[in-house]
């Protein structure tokens, strides 16, 4: 399969950092950022892992669509038509939803102040 290299490039110019790396997927192009999968194109749809938590409000969205692999719904992501993103601020607005996802997440012990200290 190829792959639309404008959406791509359109999907690189949305994430706007440069720190991305990309890698063929089953079905297209993942892009990650820090090491985590943020979103691709799959059969010409755009990707975008939310999250479990997101992903019930998120699917509501207009052009929004369950991802299915195998026969069985993916829970942290979905599926995004390309009408619904045609222009480059919806784009982005479906590119940050997958971004707050990807952004690195204060350990509980962080957040309580620090780590415990050990009983040695």
């Amino acid at each position: 399969m190829t792959i639309d290299e404008k959406f791509a490039a359109r999907i690189r110019a949305a994430i706007g950092k440069p720190d991305i790396t990309e890698k063929k997927v089953i079905g297209g192009l993942g892009f990650m950022v820090n090491g985590k999968m943020v979103c691709g194109i799959h059969l010409g749809d755009l990707l975008l892992r939310v999250g479990a938590e997101s992903r019930a409000a998120l699917i509501k969205m207009p052009g929004a669509k369950p991802f299915q692999m195998g026969g069985r719904v993916s829970k942290g992501w979905l599926l995004v038509a390309p009408g619904a993103v045609q222009t480059p601020a919806a784009l982005r607005k479906w590119i940050d939803a997958a971004m707050k996802h990807a952004e690195p997440r204060e350990s509980k012990s962080k957040k309580a102040g620090g780590a415990k200290p050990s009983s040695q």
